[in-house]
């Protein structure tokens, strides 16, 4: 079952934690390039979940949103209290 429509503030978390783990690999590639593109390929991941979220699987949702938080808390930005 696909999950409930979020919304446009919580989408923009997607694109905002893919920013932060792109900045991330960056900051890696060259210390180490396989932690950099797991980094970067997380990144891919969470967008493409940011753009089809609605239509996902409500458990696949539900992780992606706890990607979403984990790097929001590691980033700094304690948005929401989940």
């Amino acid at each position: 079952m696909p999950a409930a429509p979020l919304s446009t503030s919580r989408r923009r978390d997607f694109v905002d934690a893919a920013e932060v783990l792109l900045e991330v690999a960056g900051h890696e590639r060259s210390l180490d390039p396989r932690r950099a593109a797991i980094s970067a390929s997380v990144a891919a991941l969470v967008t493409a979940c940011g753009r089809h979220v609605d239509t996902l699987p409500s458990d696949v949702a539900r992780e992606a949103l706890a990607l979403v938080n984990a790097v929001d808390q590691a980033a700094g930005l304690h948005r929401y209290s989940s």
